[in-house]
């Protein structure tokens, strides 16, 4: 498979390369961008982190069924679950790890999408 993780459409697993686990500024966890309801948008643009209300760029939007690694942390003002997230794999990791645009982050719930947490198996 080479950089190329993929998850299982039956089951939450998402396979990582080896080393992946050790890269910088995440929390070893791989987070499945899921949406919440039938129909609505097929992708979820970045919101700037939190903490510095900073976003370096837009590009890379994580869409539906994306894996994403990054650090959880509670929002500053409301205390909410957010994921800074460092790298992103499009199509449920079928396109291979991308670097997340600096300040990328992304709420743990909202209207549109959910992020959960799931298993990581090193391929």
């Amino acid at each position: 498979m080479g950089n190329r993780p993929v998850r299982s459409k039956q089951e939450d697993v998402a396979f990582v390369p080896p080393g992946m686990d050790l890269l910088d500024g995440n929390d070893g966890k791989v987070y499945l961008l899921k949406q919440v309801k039938p129909g609505s948008t097929k992708n979820t643009f970045w919101r700037a982190d939190p903490r510095t209300n900073q976003l370096e760029s837009g590009a890379d939007y994580p869409r539906h069924g994306a894996v994403l690694r990054g650090k959880r942390i509670a929002h500053p003002n409301t205390g909410e679950s957010w994921l800074i997230a460092t790298h992103v794999a499009q199509n449920g990791g079928r396109a291979g790890w991308r670097y997340a645009p600096k300040g990328a982050a992304m709420p743990f719930q909202s209207k549109t999408h959910t992020l959960k947490e799931v298993s990581v198996t090193l391929s």
